[in-house]
């Protein structure tokens, strides 16, 4: 998992994944520090690079990826004991340090490596 993707396919969807230098790309708006983005309508999602390490960016995509899977389902769990983006959070760090820790790699996966 150490190569970064230039595109993510979910539900059958391509994204290209862009990766940005810097954050302002990202929150045009300037309201808050964004490391990724994903816009459904263009079929892409955005995701700050800068001098981040690789297992960093593999969290904002696994982030972005668990986003896009809650919404594609309609699944809401912000409720008043709920904050979405913490779940989200502890899904994509959960998820990114197993795949990290015991090496798991897609690639030798999809390639009949593993």
């Amino acid at each position: 998992m150490r190569n970064l993707p230039d595109e993510i396919v979910i539900y059958g969807i391509p994204y290209e994944v862009v990766y940005h230098d810097s954050m302002t790309e990202l929150d045009r708006m300037g309201t808050k520090k964004l490391y990724g983005r994903l816009v459904p309508d263009d079929s892409q999602m955005h995701i700050y690079r800068g001098r981040r390490h690789t297992k960093s960016i593999w969290r904002t995509i696994w982030h972005e990826i668990f986003h896009e899977i809650l919404d594609s389902n309609r699944i809401d769990l912000a409720d008043e004991s709920n904050d979405e983006e913490q779940i989200i959070n502890m899904l994509s760090v959960g998820v990114n340090d197993i795949l990290f820790r015991n090496k798991l790699d897609f690639n030798e996966v999809k390639n009949g490596k593993v």
